[in-house]
């Protein structure tokens, strides 16, 4: 598998928002990652690219939220949606979660 890194804001400042200073870096290891939707833009005479990718973390992983950026192959993209935590309706067990991320390029 593949490691990728949490990148979290340092924490939320009394209104709720994220606090000045570095952001907190958490890494996984152990995750697979798959290509999303990458789609070429051209706007304003510029061209650029949506990059997306779906994780799949592993099992007893630090929980990503929907705030987070993860750190995946080189680039900081955004998480798209909330984390699916897969579990089993049967027994309970649960093998990790999928995780959506995209961020432009160029």
């Amino acid at each position: 598998g593949e490691t990728v890194t949490i990148v979290r804001a340092a924490g939320p400042d009394q209104y709720g928002d994220p606090a000045p200073g570095a952001p907190v870096r958490i890494p996984i290891s152990g995750c697979a990652v798959a290509p999303g939707d990458q789609r070429a833009l051209s706007a304003r005479g510029r061209d650029g690219a949506i990059i997306a990718y779906t994780i799949y973390v592993p099992s007893g992983s630090p929980t990503i939220l929907h705030t987070d950026r993860i750190e995946v192959r080189g680039d900081v993209l955004e998480v798209d949606g909330y984390p699916a935590r897969w579990t089993s309706p049967f027994t309970g067990w649960g093998p990790g979660a999928e995780v959506a991320v995209k961020g432009g390029q160029g």
